[in-house]
């Protein structure tokens, strides 16, 4: 799933509030060369199916500190995104053009700047548009949702815990005609790789 991302950092101002614009290519597929349909040609290969997607992406991220409330930041990013080449099999399956908007805020629990107690929220509502899998123009299956809440205690360095909820298109390639409902809890694992970089990762989930 390679990833390549162009940042344009627009405007920074004294107060803290930051705006870029970024455009992203994207490429996903599951490595498999089947037949996208089983022999009946109607349902769709799930063993060993080939998917493979491209993906344009573009859009806008703002960061604004809440000067009510100093230990608060908000996060907004709207993005749309275009699949240009795709299997020819799920072109009016798939849905080729997706209109998201994310909305984080991060909140300094103890109030001080030099605590490592955070609680972050992150809402991401997507819609498809175009052609989807025999949609109506407004369907509920061409909405997603999922709200995220994680809170990092101030005795753990880079550990945290978190709860998600996600409603939408499920997003494991060939099971894409679904509609997930998942209500997931888990353990997150921050660490810094260099003075540049840092990995973060899901230690355990349950669904």
């Amino acid at each position: 799933m390679p990833k390549v991302t162009f940042f344009y950092h627009v405007t920074e101002r004294e107060e803290g509030r930051d705006w870029f614009v970024y455009l992203s290519w994207m490429h996903h597929s599951n490595g498999q060369d089947g037949s996208f349909f089983n022999a009946d040609s109607c349902t769709i290969n799930t063993f060993s199916g080939n998917f493979a997607t491209n993906f344009l992406e573009g859009g806008c991220f703002i960061s604004r500190p809440n000067k009510k409330r100093p230990n608060i930041i908000d996060y907004h990013k709207i993005s749309l995104s275009y699949c240009y080449l795709m299997n020819s099999e799920i072109k009016s399956l798939y849905g080729r053009t997706r209109i998201s908007y994310d909305y984080n805020t991060s909140i300094n629990v103890s109030k001080k700047s030099d605590s490592k107690s955070s609680l972050i929220q992150s809402i991401r509502v997507g819609w498809i548009a175009g052609k989807f899998d025999d949609a109506k123009a407004f369907d509920s299956e061409r909405l997603s949702f999922c709200y995220t809440i994680s809170y990092k205690p101030p005795f753990l360095e880079d550990i945290g815990i978190f709860a998600q909820y996600y409603y939408g298109q499920d997003y494991y390639n060939l099971y894409f005609n679904r509609t997930l409902k998942v209500l997931r809890f888990g353990i997150t694992a921050k660490m810094s790789i260099s003075k540049y970089t840092n990995y973060e990762t899901s230690m355990f989930n349950k669904r």
